[in-house]
């Protein structure tokens, strides 16, 4: 059986040719990757955005085997290899529509409003409460 890369794949999707793919050899090449919490950001990260950040995590008593941080642009991110029980996406929640999302604002606009900083945290109380139960 002849195996496409990626690469392949994406010049012959120009090309208009849509090759045959077998679903099992698909999904044997992608190996899941289970995380508790997935974290969509928008790309750009200021230095004090990405402060609060790690405070986030570090509150939320995740380690980086439980929690992984997206840098998500214009909705390109398409991963079906990441599975998460929870998503936290600050300003949008990318591709992710069957996973339990939790949609709160942007870090820039939560540092720079301080009044969205008390509903930042009961969000993320409430997130800690579930992440926590689910042990």
């Amino acid at each position: 059986m002849f195996m496409y890369t990626n690469l392949d794949l994406y010049y012959l999707n120009l090309m208009g040719i849509r090759p045959w793919l077998d679903k099992k050899s698909l999904q044997a090449n992608s190996v899941p990757q289970d995380y508790k919490l997935l974290i969509f950001t928008s790309s750009n990260l200021a230095s004090k955005e990405q402060s609060l950040l790690k405070q986030i995590i570090f509150f939320l008593a995740l380690d980086d085997k439980q929690v992984k941080h997206l840098e998500v642009k214009d909705n390109s991110f398409t991963d079906s290899s990441l599975n998460a029980k929870w998503i936290l996406a600050f300003g949008d929640s990318g591709p992710y529509k069957s996973t339990t999302i939790l949609e709160t604002n942007s870090l820039s606009e939560v540092i720079n409003r301080p009044i969205l900083k008390k509903k930042l945290f009961k969000c993320l109380v409430s997130l800690k409460s579930n992440l926590q139960s689910d042990e």
